[in-house]
């Protein structure tokens, strides 16, 4: 397990090819913060409304530059970075896993999600960083009068990622666990049809592992996660859809 985990550890800590992907983000960032500043000039054409950062109030528009800087060439790459590694990183990992048959989803695992419960939680909190830089720029979206070209990118580039991010980040896992559900279902399907009424460990163990069956997910996410990850979905989308063209 640790010789799989090891180059992606690397790559995470910018060891290697990866700062070059750092680098890449933060001259993205410096683009940004460059288009701000030619946007704030002169505001009324871009927001078409005035804005306290526009360049004839110096001192908004010396502060929110400096604030802008170091949220976006500094704060931000460094987090994106981290994000996308990540999420790449523990798809890699998963696709490897599962082929080399490392790790084995059971039906009677106590946490009702065949084991699997840890990495919807996971994804989750993966997914969520991203959400809340989407409701930044929603809000600006709201805040001025036009919606400029900027911003609408932004979304319509967030709500992709956030919607590939949860399909795809621990959809390795996800898949072995519905083949795990079928070929449990297929056992049982077997067991049924053999069993001996006057053997009870036999039939012991086929009730309790029905019973799982029944119960428990056969994915990684519990409700609550389902419900969050529904959301993180759907929400973007609506709301990017709504704002555009309602």
């Amino acid at each position: 397990m640790e010789r799989i985990l090891v180059p992606y550890l690397k790559f995470l800590e910018m060891d290697g090819s990866s700062k070059y992907l750092y680098f890449l983000i933060v001259s993205f960032g410096a683009l940004c913060w460059i288009n701000n500043i030619r946007q704030t000039i002169d505001p009324e054409p871009t927001y078409g409304n005035d804005v306290f950062d526009s360049a004839q109030y110096v001192w908004g528009f010396i502060a929110n530059k400096m604030n802008l800087f170091s949220s976006w060439v500094v704060v931000y790459p460094l987090v994106g970075f981290e994000l996308v590694v990540m999420s790449v990183s523990i798809r890699l990992i998963l696709i490897k896993i599962t082929d080399d048959d490392i790790v084995a989803p059971n039906v009677l695992h106590p946490d009702g999600c065949y084991g699997m419960l840890n990495l919807g939680s996971l994804n989750v909190s993966l997914i969520f960083p991203y959400f809340l830089s989407y409701c930044v720029v929603f809000a600006l979206l709201i805040t001025h009068e036009n919606q400029y070209f900027s911003v609408i990118a932004a979304m319509i580039g967030l709500s992709i990622v956030m919607v590939s991010v949860s399909f795809l980040t621990i959809g390795p896992i996800a898949k072995l666990g519905g083949k795990i559900r079928d070929e449990t279902y297929q056992r049982l399907q077997k067991t049924n049809k053999r069993y001996n009424g006057n053997n009870r460990n036999p039939r012991t163990r086929f009730a309790l592992e029905l019973i799982c069956y029944l119960n428990a997910r056969p994915t990684p996410y519990s409700k609550w996660a389902q419900t969050s990850i529904n959301f993180f979905r759907i929400a973007p989308a609506a709301l990017t859809a709504y704002k555009l063209f309602v």
